[in-house]
């Protein structure tokens, strides 16, 4: 007997019999969709971000694969991203020329920014206003009607919130005894911790009838609610008063408002366990500092969100103090992927990405290449999650955890003062002396003379750290020999994309190597010397610890020099006379020096020399040429 198929549809689900499905694979299985995660972009790069230029990029911004950004208002070099503003009152009118940028710009894949305020003091067109006072209730008129102003803006922006930054940096926002430079607050002798736990509560409550009133639907996007998990003895003091702001904001919040926590602990997470407890921290641990008549609105409305933080993972300032420093690449990519995989899995619905030195939309990106791919890799697998375990990375985290190892031992037997130092190793070679009798190379870019044949030959360049790259896209190699008139050098650069640099393109005058060399063994004063692959060259100097580069003008002779292309790239050959360069060196000289490369339209700059700065004034990463002799 044949049975009739049987499609029941329930709530929107769809079920059939084991029968009908068995006939067709995948079997079907009940659940709903996944919340949607979503990945916000928060940093130095966005803290001082003009608003015409996010206008200006808005549509490049959004082809990464992001869902929206924190930003700071910032228009003019004037910044507009304090939470407390207390001395001066913003006006509709004076913002006005930035919210006209803001408001022009179309946004469509980032569907959730907010608008940053950071909780300080200062208003910097006033000079110094003195300290906030929790119970000046002028000032706290002036405050609420600034957030208010601000709010709007953020409003006109199409933005769903506002970000918090309640780290008070150098201001002494949060404390009530004095804590480390922070000062105690101003009525501190007269009034009890009680009475200021009392008016800080009131005065969160009025802070966030100001914001909802011009967003009932907002969304407050804080970094940390409450206090940073675990609290160190110090973080308790920093942030005494802090609990009761947060607590008086959700006394008012109405049922639509959306309160994020950032858990900038999270930071340090690493294992699935670690993510785990990180969301337990929020929902249920920090229930200790919120009043029991706030707990069914804390957990109605505030979410748990985690962050990611670049520096760390990319090693990308070569600081000892982050783990990337002491990772290779392939295990920085694995780290980047899994913390990402492992934090869309367990929060809400936000995963903030934080940078310092990182940036995603600068007109030079400063992430390693392979980062945009693997956010949409994890997008990908972290959208197919049901029910099944979730991977461990194992052999990862016992490498990570051995290389952390490797760290603290190594940050022990520092100095406080070196352990900000880059971990790197110094560069050396010795130069040889074109042999007696030896016929000097003919300049036009062949690379054929005997002379590159018995010549030093540098290799290994590496990106500058600037850029926050760790594999080369392009090998570049130089050959260098002297004699008692002249330095010779040879590039050989491979280009695989030549094409796109024809012989009328601007771009070939971007294109260009550079020398960087000490005057004497002593390195107080350096040449630095930039010949494009079309174009003139440029002769700089600079002393010792001056931050910029200044023409030469004591410069006679210019260097020769001669350039090929071919399909497959370019070579530079250069003739330097010793004039030009502080004078010959004698047998058994050392100049501090390094070559690099800068290809464009590309934005990489490769250095023989590891160099942070991409001006090349990093002196204390400087190579060491020793000068050999015939």
């Amino acid at each position: 007997m044949r049975l009739p198929l049987v499609i029941l549809i329930v709530g929107g689900l769809v079920w059939m019999p084991a029968a009908a499905a068995a006939q067709d694979a995948p079997v079907a299985r009940f659940g709903f969709p996944r919340p949607k995660r979503k990945l916000i972009v928060y940093g130095w790069e966005l803290g001082f971000r003009e608003t015409s230029d996010i206008r200006r990029n808005a549509t490049v911004m959004q082809r990464l694969p992001f869902d929206g950004i924190m930003f700071s208002l910032h228009h003019k070099a004037k910044g507009r991203d304090e939470a407390f503003i207390h001395s001066a009152r913003l006006t509709d009118a004076q913002l006005a020329p930035a919210v006209k940028e803001l408001a022009a710009i179309r946004w469509t894949t980032f569907t959730d920014n907010f608008l940053v305020v950071k909780a300080g003091e200062r208003f910097l067109d006033n000079g110094d206003p003195g300290h906030m006072d929790w119970f000046d209730d002028g000032q706290w008129e002036t405050i609420c009607h600034n957030i208010g102003v601000l709010t709007r803006v953020a409003v006109a922006a199409h933005c769903v919130g506002l970000g918090f930054d309640p780290e008070p940096y150098h201001s002494s926002v949060w404390n009530y005894d004095r804590a480390g430079s922070r000062k105690a607050q101003p009525r501190r002798d007269t009034k009890t911790f009680a009475e200021y736990v009392a008016v800080v509560r009131q005065r969160g409550a009025q802070y966030m009838k100001a914001i909802q009133a011009e967003m009932p639907r907002v969304r407050i996007f804080n970094l940390y609610q409450a206090i940073r998990i675990p609290p160190s003895e110090l973080a308790e003091t920093i942030y005494s008063l802090y609990p009761a702001f947060i607590n008086g904001m959700l006394d008012v919040a109405g049922p639509n408002v959306k309160f994020i926590d950032g858990n900038e602990y999270g930071f340090s997470l690493l294992t699935r366990g670690d993510y785990t407890n990180a969301y337990v921290n929020v929902k249920e641990r920090k229930l200790a500092l919120i009043d029991p008549r706030n707990r069914d609105t804390y957990r109605r409305q505030v979410q748990v969100s985690v962050p990611i933080y670049l520096d760390d993972i990319f090693g990308s300032h070569a600081q000892r103090r982050w783990i990337g420093t002491y990772l290779d690449p392939d295990d920085k990519q694995k780290l980047f992927e899994h913390k990402l995989f492992q934090a869309m899995d367990s929060v809400d619905e936000y995963v903030w990405i934080y940078g310092e030195r990182p940036a995603w939309f600068s007109s030079a990106t400063r992430v390693p290449r392979w980062a945009a791919e693997s956010v949409k890799t994890v997008r990908r697998q972290v959208s197919r999650l049901r029910l099944e375990a979730r991977p461990k990375n194992t052999p990862l985290i016992k490498r990570v955890r051995e290389r952390i190892t490797v760290r603290e031992k190594e940050l022990a037997a520092l100095k406080p003062a070196e352990r900000g130092t880059p971990r790197l190793p110094e560069r050396r070679a010795a130069i040889h002396h074109l042999a007696d009798k030896a016929a000097s190379p003919e300049i036009d870019g062949k690379l054929d003379d005997p002379a590159w044949k018995q010549a030093t030959v540098l290799e290994g360049y590496r990106p500058m750290m600037y850029f926050v790259r760790d594999r080369l896209a392009v090998q570049t190699t130089c050959r260098v020999t002297w004699d008692d008139r002249f330095l010779y050098l040879a590039f050989d650069c491979r280009e695989p994309r030549m094409a796109e640099l024809p012989p009328t393109s601007n771009q070939r005058k971007r294109n260009r190597n550079t020398l960087v060399l000490s005057k004497s063994p002593r390195a107080k004063n350096f040449i630095r010397v930039d010949i494009p692959l079309d174009g003139s060259p440029s002769i700089l100097a600079r002393k010792l610890g001056i931050r910029g580069w200044a023409k030469d003008t004591t410069v006679g002779t210019q260097p020769a020099r001669a350039h090929r292309t071919t399909a497959k790239g370019w070579t530079a050959e250069w003739r330097v006379p010793w004039g030009l360069l502080g004078g010959a060196p004698r047998t058994g000289d050392s100049r501090r020096a390094t070559v690099t490369r800068v290809r464009s339209p590309w934005a990489e700059h490769d250095s023989w020399a590891p160099q942070i700065d991409p001006n090349l004034i990093d002196d204390e990463l400087l190579g060491t040429w020793v000068f050999e002799s015939p």
